[in-house]
């Protein structure tokens, strides 16, 4: 892995509190840095995808209640 990028850093910052879904991901980066500053879709999936492969996160079952159908982190 070379350096941490700040989309990553705000990835893991979303995911700091508790496991979320791409959506909730996208919506807490905006809640931290303000509307606007978040990521496309396509390159949080991509930076997701790189972040999982580099061993910095994993895959986590749906917390209870929530869509069992949507991968949380």
């Amino acid at each position: 892995m070379a350096g941490m990028t700040p989309l990553t850093f705000d990835i893991l910052l979303a995911l700091a509190d508790e496991a979320r879904h791409g959506y909730g991901i996208i919506k807490e980066i905006e809640t931290r840095s303000g509307t606007g500053s978040a990521p496309s879709t396509g390159a949080l999936y991509l930076a997701l995808r790189r972040m999982q492969s580099d061993g910095l996160i994993e895959e986590a079952g749906a917390p209870e209640g929530e869509d069992a159908r949507r991968k949380y982190y």
